[in-house]
């Protein structure tokens, strides 16, 4: 098996899995956000999210961030409340939105989605001496 493929599954499967209950719920939110109609907005939710997981993984794996896991676990379930809340809140108010303020919102929960995420990646990539193309790949997955 190519190193491609390795990391792609490993990506593909980390956010579709069933277990992997807080992803599910966080991208039905950012699917909910953008109204099934407005597909650009979608990506570029979805695109400032997968930012924000990356340079965690990136900050994490490389020991540059290191955080307590319970904390994180913690935060994940957080921020699927306070999103959850956030679009309750505005659900009426469409033309009150920001977004600058929601993509900021949605990069720093990439941010500590990535820091959940990072303990497994941690191990899996076994000190290999560059983490760009196993993070690329994944995050093609």
């Amino acid at each position: 098996m190519t190193e491609f493929w390795i990391w792609f599954s490993t990506g593909l499967h980390h956010i579709i899995d069933v277990s992997g209950y807080d992803h599910i719920l966080f991208v039905a939110l950012l699917v909910v956000i953008s109204c099934f109609n407005k597909w650009s907005k979608l990506f570029l939710l979805v695109s400032a999210f997968t930012i924000g997981h990356s340079i965690s993984l990136a900050l994490s794996v490389t020991d540059v961030l290191s955080v307590n896991q319970h904390l994180i676990e913690f935060l994940i379930a957080f921020s699927i409340l306070i999103t959850a809340l956030y679009h309750l809140i505005t659900l009426k108010k469409a033309e009150n939105k920001n977004p600058a303020f929601l993509l900021v919102i949605i990069i720093f929960f990439g941010l500590i989605h990535g820091l959940g995420f990072s303990f497994l990646l941690k191990f899996l990539l076994n000190k290999q001496q560059s983490i760009f193309l196993p993070l690329f790949y994944f995050n093609l997955g």
